[in-house]
Order: C-alpha cells, then sequence, then structure tokens
C-alpha cells in the first residue's frame, strides 16, 4: 500500500514487480537509508526503530510515492495481586475477596480477569483498576495459583505473579479406641501439605473450662500427607481423664 502505519521496531519490505527500475528514496526528517535502483524480483528491506513519520519516493518516476506512519510501540499494563498474599490458607466455602493494582503507562486499562489455577473467577470491567477489587464465589478446598490479567485500551495484556493460596476444610478427630495408655487417633478431612495441631485438655476442673482456651497444649504437630492421618499420644501416658482437638491455622 502507498501509506502504512506500522509500530515502532516494525519491518517494511518492498518487493520489486515490474521490469523498469524504480528505488526507494526517503524525503522526510528523519530519513531513512534509501534502496538504490531495483528491478523485478529484488528487495529492499528497512526496520523503522523511531516513531515519526516517513515520506519517500521513486526519483525515476514523478508521481510514485508513499508513507510509512511508525507509531510507538503500545507498553503492556501492569499488574498484580496485594490481597491475599502468597501462602495464605482460607476455610473452604469462604469467598475471598480479591485485591490488586492494574496500571498503564501509555493508555488506560479496561479490565482485569482473574483466576485460579488458570480457571476464571471472574472480571473487572469497570474503574477503579488501582487499586482494583473482586469477591470471589465460595471456594472449594485445593491448592491454587491466583493470578491476575489486566488487558488495556490497545489490547495488550499483561499477567501478575502468582500467589500460592490453600484452601481447607475442617477437620474431624476420632478416637480410634478407648485406651488406659496411648490414645490413638484419626483425623479425616485433612488436607494433604498442611499442618495441623493436635492439642490435649487435662484439667477438667470447673476453672479449667472457665479458662477454656488457655489450658490446652500442643503435644503433637503434623503434616498431614493425605486427606486422612494417623496419631497416637505418646506424651500424655497416664490414665486421667482428658479432651483432645485437632487444630489448623487459616
Amino acid at each position: 500500500p502507498a501509506n502504512q502505519t506500522i509500530n515502532a521496531g516494525d519491518t517494511v519490505i518492498w518487493t520489486w514487480t515490474g521490469n523498469s527500475p524504480h528505488n526507494v528514496t526517503s524525503t522526510s526528517v528523519p530519513s531513512f537509508p534509501n534502496s538504490g535502483n531495483k528491478t523485478r524480483s529484488q528487495t529492499y528491506t528497512n526496520t523503522f526503530s523511531t516513531a515519526a513519520t516517513y515520506n519517500y519516493i521513486c526519483t525515476i518516476h514523478a508521481g510514485q510515492n508513499g508513507t510509512i506512519t511508525v507509531q510507538a510501540a503500545n507498553t503492556p499494563p501492569i499488574v498484580s495481586i496485594t490481597s491475599p498474599t502468597n501462602n495464605t490458607t482460607l476455610l473452604a466455602g469462604s469467598s475471598p475477596t480479591i485485591q490488586g493494582t492494574a496500571t498503564d503507562s501509555d493508555g488506560t486499562v479496561t479490565r482485569v480477569d482473574l483466576y485460579a489455577s488458570g480457571f476464571l473467577l471472574g472480571s473487572v470491567t469497570t474503574a477503579p483498576f488501582n487499586p482494583f477489587s473482586f469477591t470471589s464465589t465460595k471456594v472449594s478446598a485445593g491448592n491454587y495459583i491466583l493470578t491476575a490479567v489486566a488487558t488495556d485500551n490497545a489490547g495488550a495484556t499483561n499477567t501478575s505473579a502468582g500467589v500460592n493460596v490453600q484452601v481447607l476444610t475442617n477437620a474431624t478427630l476420632v478416637a480410634n479406641s478407648a485406651a488406659i495408655s496411648a490414645a490413638t487417633f484419626t483425623v479425616s478431612n485433612s488436607f494433604a501439605g498442611q499442618t495441623y495441631f493436635i492439642e490435649a485438655l487435662t484439667n477438667l476442673s470447673a476453672r479449667a473450662f472457665i479458662d477454656f482456651g488457655a489450658v490446652w497444649f500442643t503435644i503433637a504437630t503434623n503434616t498431614a500427607s493425605s486427606n486422612n492421618f494417623s496419631f497416637s499420644d505418646t506424651v500424655l501416658t497416664n490414665p486421667f481423664p482428658r479432651l483432645y482437638r485437632v487444630r489448623q491455622t487459616y
């Protein structure tokens, strides 16, 4: 085409198809190197790195001219997730709010798409984008990598760094059998890789129950290898009444 619009850094190739010689000669400032005379099947290539308007002619044939308009290359937006932070744990069934920032240095952000391990959670399509906020539907148990993809007004996209999130279920502590010495349990509904604290309460007096949260103490820390794991109390071996619980943080 006689007039062509490209981005900075793009390359233009002229191809000669006629039998008579022609040339590409720059007539503008800034200029670009001239091709010299060429004939059929020959080519001339030039890469335009600077945004500007470049006019050229064929000095052999009056009236043969063209224009290359070089526009600055679009800079993709910048996006990040600020909340939740990396390695956050959440409770299954909750509806977490994802927050972050999305900016564009040479235009505007038009949308931010939120993903959990590649699955689209939803999109923010109206300002503000700096910061943005999105409340997810209820999440199920699992390990997820949250990412945000921002799109600008020119269609360029960019993806945030991933944020690791672990969504947990409530674990259940079940006594395998009544035991005079070492009590054994199964922890079910656990989640692989999550840390669980086995705690005991040995003071069953009325005052102890008033201070219920203060008298529990940790007797073991376990990292679950699957959704069930076993535990045996080898610390409290005396045959007196006690209570047990399993605790996780989220």
